[in-house]
């Protein structure tokens, strides 16, 4: 498999049916400390609002660049590095500056943020589960989710792959149960059912597959740890190739490394997301408490070529994707 690129959906669809090799863009992982100038209003009077970051993750720096083109306020830069013990340092030094709004990106930062400057109005981002953090329901938080909805995801699957009937979905019910019950009502109504195989181990995963035979149109991949494991994709990955299924995977390193199309998060529609609430905060004077958690608009779309070829969809498949994408103004990865 080969690298990518990020490509934007409105080139001509006489490239759906093609191999399309792309060069992704290179990681400028460099920590931050310092002020971006502002071409609009200020954050607050006087004081720009800081933008505390995990780490140094290229994902972070698009997310970055989304909120600064978006929002058009003056900011603050920090990173954490990923370390706990620096994090609560550099943190807690925040609590002399009196930011009139912090930006916690990644877990780590919504963590020790929402712990140590409980008082100071946050917006959240880039954390897988904000309800583990006690980050929802707070007067003076909110901020933009990571996960897809699952009405979103299906119609998406279903509008790739008209034809689909019946999806197949392996999960964990120690971890997953309430998202696939939530699944199968969505499933329904776009006109799909959701064929499941449960397992406990990763162990179980090649013997499990056993359910889906002959019952499943596409495979569709939950963020389940159990199933996300390394063996567990191996084994998924040469089911739907020997049985021509198509796999909707969560991200597009798994697309990389052979699953046929990834649903994910795009980091810098996110970032124009997260600066379009923080605009509201700060310009428009909005509370905090009134502004609610929000879904993630932008989709990432990844397409493994080959992948459709061996299963037999490659032109299909390649259309309906770089058609949906065009139209939506989604960016899409193409490996091969």
């Amino acid at each position: 498999m080969k690298n990518s690129n990020h490509v934007r959906a409105g080139f001509l669809l006489i490239a759906a049916c093609s191999a399309i090799a792309l060069v992704a863009t290179p990681n400028a992982a460099r920590a931050q400390d310092g002020v971006a100038a502002s071409n609009g209003g200020a954050a607050g009077a006087s004081s720009p609002l800081v933008i505390v970051k995990s780490n140094d993750n290229t994902n972070y720096t698009r997310f970055v660049t989304g909120f600064a083109v978006e929002s058009k306020l003056r900011y603050n830069e920090i990173s954490l590095g990923g370390n706990e013990e620096q994090g609560k340092k550099a943190v807690a030094a925040l609590k002399e500056q009196k930011p009139p709004l912090i930006l916690a990106v990644g877990s780590l930062a919504a963590r020790l943020v929402r712990e140590l400057l409980p008082e100071t109005p946050m917006i959240f981002a880039l954390v897988p589960r904000p309800e583990k953090l006690g980050l929802l329901g707070a007067d003076n938080v909110t901020g933009v989710s990571l996960t897809i909805p699952l009405k979103q995801q299906l119609s998406t699957l279903k509008i790739l792959a008209p034809n689909t009937k019946n999806v197949g979905v392996m999960y964990n019910p120690r971890t997953s149960r309430k998202l696939v019950e939530e699944a199968r009502e969505v499933a329904k109504k776009e006109g799909m059912s959701i064929v499941t195989a449960k397992i406990d181990s990763p162990d179980e995963v090649a013997d499990a597959t056993r359910a889906f035979l002959g019952t499943i149109d596409a495979l569709w991949m939950v963020p389940d740890q159990t199933v996300m494991n390394a063996e567990s994709f191996k084994h998924l990955l040469k089911f739907t190739f020997k049985n021509k299924v198509p796999f909707f995977s969560v991200a597009h390193r798994l697309v990389e490394t052979g699953a046929l199309v990834s649903l994910s998060p795009e980091y810098g529609s996110i970032g124009g997301q997260a600066g379009k609430v923080a605009v509201r905060i700060l310009n428009d004077k909005i509370p905090v408490k009134a502004i609610p958690v929000a879904d993630p608009e932008g989709l990432d779309i990844a397409v493994n070529l080959t992948t459709a070829k061996r299963i037999g969809v490659e032109c299909d498949i390649a259309l309906e994707i770089f058609t949906f994408a065009a139209t939506r103004g989604y960016p899409i990865k193409v490996f091969k």
